[in-house]
Order: C-alpha cells, then sequence, then structure tokens
C-alpha cells in the first residue's frame, strides 16, 4: 500500500512539473510573438516613412534644380526666399507723459524677411533692434500714436529703425516688413 500511495504522490508531482513547464513554455512563446510584432511594426514604419535616401540635397533655382556643387561660391544671395517671421519678445511696454493720467504702450512686433540667413542675424543683433525700438517708442506721447495714421507712422519708424540696425552691423538690410501683433494702449 505504500508503494501505491508513493505511486500517487509521484504522479502528482509530475503533473504539477509538467503544468509549471507549460506556463514557462506559454510565457516564452508570449514573449518571442511580442518581439516579431515589435520588430514588424518597427519595420513597417521605418520602409513606410521613406528613411534617408542618400542622395545629396539640390538647390532649386528659376532653371530648374542645381547641385550645391554647381553653384558659384561668391554669389550674392538675393532676398527671394520663403518669409520668415521673427518674433521680438516680450512686447515692448512703456509709459507716455501725460499731465494728468499714467498711460501706457505695450506693443507686439515681428520682423519679416525673406533673406535665407536673415533670421539669424535677426538673432544675433536683437538687443540692439530692441534698445532702439525702445528709445524711439518712449519718446512718443498718446497723442502721437492715438490715430490709424499715428500707428502707421510707429510702423514706418520702427521698419526705418530696423532696417538702420542690420545695415550697420551685417552690411545689408534683411528686414523688408514690421508688423505690430498687438497694440494696446491704455
Amino acid at each position: 500500500m505504500a508503494e501505491e500511495e508513493d505511486l500517487d504522490l509521484d504522479v502528482e508531482s509530475t503533473e504539477k512539473k509538467s503544468s509549471g513547464m507549460n506556463m514557462k513554455m506559454m510565457i516564452i512563446i508570449m514573449a518571442v510573438f511580442l518581439v516579431v510584432v515589435i520588430g514588424v511594426a518597427v519595420g513597417a514604419v521605418m520602409f513606410l516613412s521613406g528613411g534617408d535616401s542618400g542622395e545629396t540635397p539640390t538647390e532649386m533655382t528659376e532653371g530648374g534644380a542645381v547641385e550645391p556643387d554647381a553653384l558659384p561660391e561668391e554669389a550674392e544671395v538675393m532676398p527671394t526666399g520663403d518669409a520668415v517671421y521673427v518674433a521680438i519678445d516680450p512686447p515692448f511696454v512703456v509709459n507716455f507723459e501725460d499731465q494728468t493720467l499714467v498711460r501706457y504702450l505695450q506693443i507686439g512686433v515681428t520682423l519679416l524677411t525673406k533673406d535665407p540667413e536673415g533670421e539669424t542675424k535677426i538673432r544675433t543683433h536683437m538687443p540692439m533692434l530692441k534698445s532702439r525700438m525702445l528709445l524711439m517708442y518712449s519718446a512718443k506721447t498718446y497723442e502721437d500714436v492715438r490715430t490709424l495714421e499715428g500707428k502707421q507712422n510707429l510702423q514706418s519708424e520702427s521698419l526705418k529703425i530696423a532696417q538702420e540696425v542690420l545695415k550697420q552691423q551685417t552690411g545689408g538690410s534683411v528686414v523688408e516688413s514690421v508688423l505690430f501683433t498687438s497694440f494696446v494702449m491704455q
């Protein structure tokens, strides 16, 4: 009898071992399946996105595409590129001199350039641009900028300052327009 009980115990322990092995095998199979699915997904994304074609970039001109090596090294670049808007942050805040009230002006200014290197040039000389514009804005009175004509004059004076500063510093005027993106008077 003792032998039958020992045999029954051995059968039960063998079943426990085989079910544990089945569970481990199932986990391994699921892990391999998951890795394969992730690999297929990554491969599909890379294939469908195109990836890097390995071609050198070409520059578009009026006559068509030109390889970078075919361009003359000393050619002057004409500012005919896409418009680039460079915001001057934070907006300018100045107070007006008024005998009876304290008045403020807040102007959000954005500069327009079509020069391919214009944004870099503007950002390089931003402190000087801000300083000169701030001095000009703070010299204005409430009556100077109250009307539409006054705002347009302020805009043209801002453009003149931006062009002067950048011409002094870079040898060329890269700013084509000054835009007021916010204008608050109080």
